[in-house]
């Protein structure tokens, strides 16, 4: 179910993005911080329309469903931080749970935010970020 509203996202973007700019403003909001103002919302709007088409960017979101690295994670003898923000609308907080419990002795933080907070975009994001590395051994 978390994957279905994805690849129908995937699909809206191949059969529009090139005719309705509407399309691009949606992900960017998405992809932000929902109490994010409307310049971050239409500037990173107008960066992705122009980064790619509708194909390109569906191509790029359909392998990444392809992508099974769960056999990976449990390989992974290093400290690890996942980092998960709360209102992310592209990956849900259970894809975090499920990623942190493969990884052996991963630690995860839940940062508010949306999805470009867990990049470390926001003071929150970064904030925990340096406070693992400084941890870590």
């Amino acid at each position: 179910e978390e994957l279905e509203g994805f690849v129908q996202l995937i699909n809206l973007v191949e059969i529009e993005w090139d005719r309705n700019p509407y399309v691009s403003n949606m992900l960017a909001s998405m992809l932000l911080d929902p109490a994010g103002d409307e310049f971050d919302r239409l500037l990173l709007g107008e960066m992705l329309r122009r980064s790619g088409t509708g194909s390109d960017h569906a191509g790029f979101s359909r392998s990444l469903l392809q992508i099974d690295s769960r056999e990976l994670a449990k390989q992974i003898r290093v400290p690890t931080l996942v980092i998960q923000a709360r209102h992310d609308a592209m990956v849900g907080l259970e894809a975090a749970r499920r990623l942190a419990a493969l990884v052996p002795d991963a630690k995860l933080e839940i940062v508010e935010g949306g999805h470009m907070a867990s990049s470390g975009s926001s003071p929150d994001g970064r904030r925990r970020m340096l406070d693992f590395v400084e941890m870590a051994p």
